[in-house]
């Protein structure tokens, strides 16, 4: 890389930029890099590099739960930050089960693998010290991570949440119930918070008989959603806290006869590829899953590159996409017109 970077009369620095692909180089510099490269027959050593940082060309991202969609485009992402600066990665599944994470940990640990990025399966339960320790650098994606300071990316949640809420109350439901997750990790916490102050702002009661608990791995969410609708004040509209519950309570209000929205305004967190097509559409907060991943890469990057300094925490706005489900009936003129969803302001 050095006979390199004294052909093309630049830094080794730029010569890593230029193989790696990345941003903040010119056109012209390129060319020289490349053409040094050619001439001198170089190619990078991935070994070398690897047992220099004590560790392998490898990343490891170990994620909750591998069925869900949410994480489709979270990989890819940070997939395509790693190929473009040389790495490989290995995808390990929690599937939110605390030993399976732990199991995993140590694993990539002993591996060495160069940089490790996780959806932690509890706030103050998992722990990454072991990695932390070897020099691991660790980052945390969608979730919190209190057992350590490590950097972080998150969903602006409670945002979602009360956007969401609050368009179910401008669209006259005064009994807004919400079908919510596990709470010991950060989304389907922060999200309940941002329900209760959307109902708090409307000047709505926040009614524990309205929030539907699911449980762990949203086991109980069939019965809690049924159990309300066919209480004797059911609730007139529903705000569902993620893709998965969703796809469990959609079959609960079909088969007991529930029109949407006709008899119950939706809106859910986490877009669905079906969602444009269910009904008159069901109305999301559509989170940015692809910029996610790419920011959790990047901070990694960054940690490796020796640039980062303290740990940080980025939060990323969701978007509400209004649909057919969470709007009153449409006149026949609105009908005809075919008007398309509306995206809230972030």
């Amino acid at each position: 890389m050095k006979d390199v970077a004294l052909r093309a009369g630049v830094s080794t620095a730029t010569v890593s930029r230029v193989i790696s692909g990345t941003a903040g180089v010119t056109e012209d510099v390129k060319q020289r890099v490349e053409a040094a490269i050619g001439a001198t027959g170089y190619r990078p050593n991935r070994l070398a590099r690897g047992l220099r940082r004590q560790s392998s060309m490898v990343w490891g991202l170990l994620i909750s739960d591998i069925r869900n969609p949410f994480f489709t485009d979270t990989v890819r992402a940070v997939e395509d930050v790693a190929h473009a600066y040389g790495y490989s990665l290995v995808l390990c599944n929690s599937d939110e089960d605390l030993d399976k994470e732990r199991h995993y940990i140590d694993v990539l640990t002993a591996e060495r693998v160069a940089g490790l990025l996780l959806t932690p399966e509890h706030e103050d339960r998992t722990s990454v010290a072991a990695a932390v320790e070897a020099g691991v650098p660790v980052v945390a994606v969608d979730r919190r991570l209190r057992t350590s300071t490590v950097d972080t990316v998150l969903v602006d949640n409670q945002h979602g949440a009360r956007q969401a809420t609050r368009h179910l109350a401008e669209q006259g439901a005064r009994r807004i119930a919400v079908l919510l997750g596990d709470e010991r990790v950060t989304p389907h916490r922060e999200r309940l918070k941002g329900y209760e102050s959307a109902l708090k702002s409307a000047g709505l009661p926040v009614d524990e008989e309205l929030i539907l608990r699911a449980g762990t791995h949203s086991a109980g969410a069939a019965e809690s959603l049924r159990a309300a609708m066919l209480g004797t004040d059911p609730p007139d509209a529903l705000f569902i806290s993620n893709n998965q519950l969703t796809s469990r309570a959609l079959p609960v209000l079909d088969g007991l006869g529930v029109r949407v929205p006709d008899d119950l305004l939706v809106a859910c967190f986490d877009d669905l590829p079906l969602a444009p097509f269910v009904g008159g559409g069901l109305t999301v907060v559509e989170q940015p899953t692809y910029d996610l991943g790419r920011r959790a890469a990047e901070l990694l990057i960054d940690q490796l590159e020796a640039t980062a300094g303290i740990a940080r925490e980025v939060l990323m706005a969701p978007q509400l996409i209004v649909r057919g489900s969470s709007r009153r009936a449409r006149s026949a003129r609105d009908r005809a017109s075919g008007a398309s969803p509306d995206r809230a302001a972030p």
